[in-house]
């Protein structure tokens, strides 16, 4: 009977192919050509996952796999992964129709459990067309991830099928980090029921900014590292060059989102000896900077905190041609300039894009 279920599936008469299959399936179930044929139907069916699925079982579990059958089954596993390429490709087409498509951008991923990277890879591997260890090691799970930059629209669309999958991501592009207003905060001038901060603007014009502490959304607590490099002679008299990390400079933003504003204070610029007084055991930066937060800390301590930056920072850093996209709007004296610093603007400014769409 395979016979006439061939010739039924080859006239695409689907409709008998299965009712001979009905047939067939107490005395048949597990013959191969049974199982191939089941696959047949649900590809005609557009099942293609179940029908995938079908064809790898009978490969497997096969021990001497007919030659006849196994270049059918390997016929339909290559018009389900190229129906699968066409739906994509149809996909991606849809998100390039849409505002901006064009633009340069980027997809961050956010961390998942470590007991559930396992599916989220699989999921993966699948939407990305790669094996599942390379997607395990594109899933992280201890802080946010640069995934990959592009075109907006195509990004759009890896981060719906990610989101779809429940693999949390967010997409921004390059120009939406532009139109953030970055204020370098000088000093508080006052924080009783308002702060009021004297800033300085990105045409270096000091301004006075008052705000109320309910204005304020999100805040970012990091550490970017101050480089200090020096020459060496190796053992063959050659000279050669070291960059080592010095120190860090703490850096805490206050993200205002129906503002359009992130007030950006860093322990380096901040004018301790103007506004509030900060009286403190010991004279260091550090003392007055740990000071400043504890009196700002009880107003805010309520809001969401995002503190995972030097992990995030390690993996973008090794992008500094894309990273040389974005103004850093990070003032920091350096000898030379470090992509530490728009890794730090990407972070800061690719979470409040996030958050200003949710909240």
């Amino acid at each position: 009977m395979f016979k006439e279920i061939g010739i039924a599936f080859k006239n695409k008469d689907y409709q008998k192919g299965e009712f001979l299959l009905s047939q067939l399936k107490g005395k048949e179930g597990e013959n191969p050509w049974f199982q191939f044929y089941l696959a047949r139907l649900e590809e005609s069916k557009n099942n293609l996952e179940q029908a995938e699925k079908i064809y790898l079982e009978v490969i497997k579990n096969t021990i001497t796999p007919n030659p006849q059958l196994l270049s059918k089954i390997r016929n339909g596993i290559e018009r389900i992964k190229q129906v699968k390429s066409n739906q994509k490709q149809a996909e991606i087409k849809d998100f390039q129709e849409i505002n901006n498509s064009e633009k340069l951008a980027f997809l961050i991923l956010e961390p998942i459990p470590t007991e559930e990277k396992k599916i989220a890879a699989q999921k993966m591997a699948k939407i990305m067309e790669i094996e599942v260890y390379s997607a395990q090691l594109k899933i992280p799970s201890r802080s946010l991830k640069f995934f990959r930059s592009g075109n907006f629209g195509e990004l759009k669309y890896y981060e719906s099928q990610f989101k779809q999958a429940s693999i949390p991501c967010f997409c921004s592009s390059f120009q939406d980090l532009e139109t953030i207003k970055v204020y370098q905060v000088k000093y508080v001038k006052s924080l009783n029921s308002e702060l009021i901060l004297i800033c300085e603007n990105n045409l270096q014009q000091e301004e006075s900014i008052t705000i109320k502490w309910s204005d304020i959304n999100t805040r970012i607590k990091a550490l970017l590292p101050l480089f200090e490099s020096s020459v060496h002679i190796d053992r063959q008299g050659k000279i050669e060059r070291k960059t080592a990390t010095l120190d860090y400079a703490q850096f805490y933003d206050l993200h205002l989102h129906n503002q359009n504003v992130i007030l950006r204070f860093n322990d380096h610029n901040y004018q301790f000896e103007k506004g509030i007084k900060l009286t403190v055991e010991e004279n260091t930066t550090k003392a007055k900077w740990e000071k400043l937060w504890q009196l700002c800390e009880p107003k805010i301590k309520h809001l969401p905190v995002w503190s995972d930056f030097t992990l995030f920072g390690q993996g973008v850093v090794n992008f500094p041609e894309m990273l040389k996209q974005i103004d850093s709007q990070v003032n920091l004296f350096r000898r030379e300039e470090s992509p530490w610093d728009a890794a730090f603007q990407m972070y800061s400014g690719s979470i409040f894009l996030k958050n200003s769409i949710t909240i």
